[in-house]
């Protein structure tokens, strides 16, 4: 879907599809126009526009982009620098998917738009394509915000309605999510626009096919290929196929499911973008179980569980924040800039007027307020930084290699021995708590029933690992509303890991691992209680530096909680005669 939303938000952001014009008399042009002025770089800017995406592999475009850029900037065009870094973030975001120098550009171009009045009329396209940006690394309430401011454009409406829908989706609000896929059906309808509505008519669809409307979903799916096949929409054909084959799978058509989803794989398009190829892969690995061909589920889960690891690299998010804030600080840095001006130009009107001494307090007040402001924007920055960077190392723990590693190798050990259904169930619930991970580790909170559902299906795929070597129970006291409490997404999970591995597995007879929830004045108390070898025996474990990181992290992720927040929680081991019990304490945050 990710492509999806990028293939829409090209069309009316950049404007930069190629129109009956006759290039090669432009070129002409070009080249025979021997003065570099402002006419120079616009027809540069047009040529670019223009043939870019016709020859997308050309190897010439950033240098002649760059050269552009070079001309407008000693001529102080401010037009063409603004629009010379557009077409360099066109080029990286689209044509050399560096999203980073795509952003840093983007932000130049906002930057000169913004300090001329003329000029602002551009930045509704800059604004678009970082949008698309934001959703393609998941800062999905970025992409959403960044989306409404252009919704006061009529020609960006109806795209940005499809836009903000497909986020809404990826946040599980549901029903903004389906308020604003009608707005986009219904404008697509009133501007006769086969290409929004096909696309819109697919997204909806996988939002109905999560929400369990089956017949609705297919029902819409259906629409979508018409449209496409109607109109040929090539472009699409692959991403609205992978929406379908879901669509068909949730109505237990296994055929046309597998089908759909084989043939979107065939798409050449398809060869770098593995936010679809993910999808298609989890798809087909749901089919071929439904079907008993567990050797294929098994080659499919492997597959997706690569293209799912290689999506994890949230370094990407660590960098967007730090361009964000790169971004935001030079733009209050020209804000002082100018104030620091206007500052001058009063400081020597008043020594004229003989208000000197008045005018150094003030100056001196002024000084003191930004340097104590910069302090405050510089520690503001490396927290934001230091957020990044626990957000990444928890999602890390979560998606652990070797857990990985080692589920994979039983599902193979079980399909080895012909045990079929073992195989099936154990893969079920690996495939379950795999997507799980995937799609609550972009959020800072989840309902707590969400996050004990995956820490069970934790607890049961490393029982079956272990031949049942623990029992465990979970013990919620009955005034938490779990529905209604939320807790950040598997912050209990190291401990129970360090529990099963660094406690019970090496103990001779069967441990058992106790988790209890409960409220304490204005707390959630979350409890970890083993009774494994404890913490003393397992200290030469070799997982022991592993487990020890695993902690650290929590305890990272807590304090920056009590930051956010300004609450007091805490992370407590008790060693026990035989185990240990780990105690943390978050605030008590309610969804309403």
């Amino acid at each position: 879907m990710r492509k999806l939303l990028r293939l829409c938000l090209v069309l009316v952001t950049a404007s930069l599809f190629a129109q009956n014009k006759t290039l090669d008399s432009l070129e002409n042009v070009i080249e025979n126009y021997k003065v570099h002025d402002s006419t120079y770089v616009k027809l540069r800017l047009d040529f670019i526009k223009d043939k870019i995406f016709l020859t997308p592999n050309d190897s010439i475009w950033l240098p002649y982009i760059n050269k552009t850029l070079e001309v407008a900037t000693k001529i102080d065009f401010k037009k063409g620098i603004a629009l010379s870094h557009d077409r360099l973030g066109v080029y990286f975001q689209y044509i050399a998917s560096n999203h980073y120098k795509a952003l840093e550009n983007y932000h130049k171009a906002i930057l000169v738009a913004e300090s001329e009045k003329s000029l602002k009329r551009y930045t509704p396209g800059f604004y678009g394509n970082i949008a698309v940006i934001y959703y393609e690394q998941q800062e999905y309430k970025k992409a959403i915000n960044t989306f409404r401011i252009l919704l006061d454009y009529p020609e960006y409406r109806t795209n940005c309605y499809l836009n903000m829908a497909n986020a809404f989706t990826e946040l599980k609000e549901k029903d903004s999510a389906s308020v604003y896929f009608k707005y986009a059906i219904d404008g697509a309808k009133v501007e006769n626009n086969p290409m929004i509505l096909a696309l819109a008519l697919s997204n909806l669809s996988l939002l109905q096919t999560r929400n369990g409307q089956h017949a609705e979903a297919l029902e819409n799916s259906e629409k979508s290929l018409d449209l496409v096949n109607e109109h040929q929409l090539e472009f699409l054909r692959s991403s609205v196929y992978a929406n379908a084959s879901m669509a068909y799978l949730a109505n237990d058509k296994y055929d046309e499911a597998e089908f759909y989803a084989t043939e979107a794989l065939k798409d050449s398009s398809l060869r770098d973008n593995i936010y679809v190829q993910k999808s298609i892969w989890g798809t087909l690995t749901d089919v071929y179980e439904e079907k008993g061909d567990y050797q294929k589920a098994l080659n499919a889960h492997k597959t997706f569980v690569k293209l799912s690891d290689s999506l994890a690299g949230e370094d990407k998010k660590l960098e967007i924040a730090k361009r964000d804030i790169q971004f935001e600080n030079a733009k209050k840095q020209a804000m002082a800039e100018a104030e620091i001006e206007n500052q001058k130009l009063i400081k020597n009107g008043s020594i004229i007027g003989g208000s000197g001494l008045l005018l150094a307090t003030l100056t001196g007040f002024i000084l003191y307020y930004r340097k104590r402001n910069a302090e405050a924007l510089k520690q503001e920055a490396e927290f934001d930084a230091i957020v990044s960077d626990t957000e990444l190392k928890a999602l890390r723990a979560q998606m652990n290699p070797h857990f990985i590693f080692n589920a994979l190798n039983s599902i193979n050990d079980f399909i080895s021995k012909n045990d079929a259904d073992s195989a099936s169930h154990y893969l079920t619930k690996f495939a379950k708590i795999m997507r799980q991970i995937l799609e609550t580790s972009s959020q800072n909170e989840i309902p707590l029933d969400e996050d004990l559902k995956i820490l069970e299906l934790y607890l049961q795929i490393e029982n079956m690992r272990l031949k049942n070597k623990f029992t465990y129970s979970i013990v919620v006291d009955d005034d938490v509303d779990v529905e209604n409490t939320l807790i950040p997404p598997l912050i209990l999970q190291p401990f129970i890991e360090n529990s099963i591995w660094h406690g019970i597995s090496k103990k001779e007879t069967t441990g058992h691992i106790q988790i209890n929830i409960k409220k304490e004045n204005n707390m959630l108390v979350c409890i970890v209680d083993d009774n494994g070898i404890g913490r003393k025996l397992g200290a030469h474990d070799q997982k022991s530096n592993k487990n020890a990181l695993g902690t650290n992290i929590t305890k990272s992720r807590i304090e920056i909680i009590n930051k956010k927040k300004n609450s007091n929680g805490t992370v407590t081991l008790i060693d026990k005669n035989q185990g240990l019990c780990v105690e943390v304490k978050l605030p008590l945050q309610l969804a309403f």
